[in-house]
């Protein structure tokens, strides 16, 4: 941006998948297959996601600073009214953070 001419204030990275929580593998004890089996590989998907995401969002970091870097999560649902929209803003605030 800077070789055109545009001035970066600021660095936004949208729907970073997030890391399952650690009690996810947990959850899953007790099902029954093929479900249980399918939740693993999703678990596993959704981690690997999160990995990717994590180092991209790092590279991105080092490589726009020192400007400030705001990342906000995938949500489950797209902002479609007020409270999803307070949610998202609280990530570009700073009043809430990931990564």
């Amino acid at each position: 941006l800077g070789d055109r001419g545009l001035q970066r204030d600021g660095v936004v990275v949208n729907r970073v998948q997030e890391e399952p929580p650690a009690s996810a593998d947990s959850e899953l004890e007790g099902l029954h297959e093929p479900l249980r089996s399918e939740l693993v590989r999703t678990l596993g998907e959704a981690r690997a996601l999160a990995e990717r995401d994590r180092v991209s969002v790092r590279l991105l970091r080092e490589g726009t600073a020192p400007g400030p870097l705001v990342a906000v999560p995938r949500f489950s649902a797209e902002i479609h009214d007020l409270r999803a929209l307070w949610r998202a803003g609280s990530y570009l605030l700073g009043e809430a953070a990931i990564l």
